[in-house]
């Protein structure tokens, strides 16, 4: 009995080795992996108060303040601006803007595309219309696209 159990279990081992080999066989390669990360550039923009301070990277000037969209490969780096050191990481495809004052340096958030175009339809609704203040003339509604305020959608 105890013998038939070990051949049992030798036979279901190699099975399993040789089905894993051949499963193994069939994977697809990965299209990334992380040495691409640094293929992808990121973008690079200081400022200071006063302009006109030397900034190097990584030891190396890249110029005077204001830099605007400086392309950057992307990772960790080693940033001075007139005395003062921090470390930055860039990703890949992103943009870092930094500006230094007083000493201290101040990560500037990119304003996103969605709240611009916020923006602008709000200027939009709170411009007055001369001819509004009359009456008898029907006011436009601000009619959004996207469904919570919306449910009929973009045609009506």
């Amino acid at each position: 009995m105890k013998k038939l159990a070990r051949i049992t279990i030798i036979w279901g081992i190699a099975f399993l080795l040789v089905y894993s080999a051949a499963w193994s066989s069939e994977l697809i390669e990965p299209t990334r992996t992380l040495n691409s990360a640094g293929k992808n550039p990121g973008k690079l923009s200081v400022f200071s108060e006063p302009p006109g301070l030397d900034v190097a990277l990584d030891g190396d000037g890249i110029g005077k303040t204001p830099i605007i969209s400086k392309v950057v490969a992307s990772g960790t780096h080693a940033l001075r601006v007139n005395g003062e050191e921090t470390e930055i990481y860039i990703g890949p495809g992103k943009d870092l803007r930094l500006s230094l004052h007083s000493g201290s340096f101040i990560e500037i958030p990119e304003e996103r595309k969605d709240m611009r175009q916020q923006k602008q339809t709000e200027d939009v609704k709170t411009r007055k219309n001369p001819k509004s203040d009359q009456p008898s003339e029907k006011k436009e509604e601000w009619h959004p696209f996207y469904w919570p305020l919306n449910p009929g959608g973009p045609i009506n």
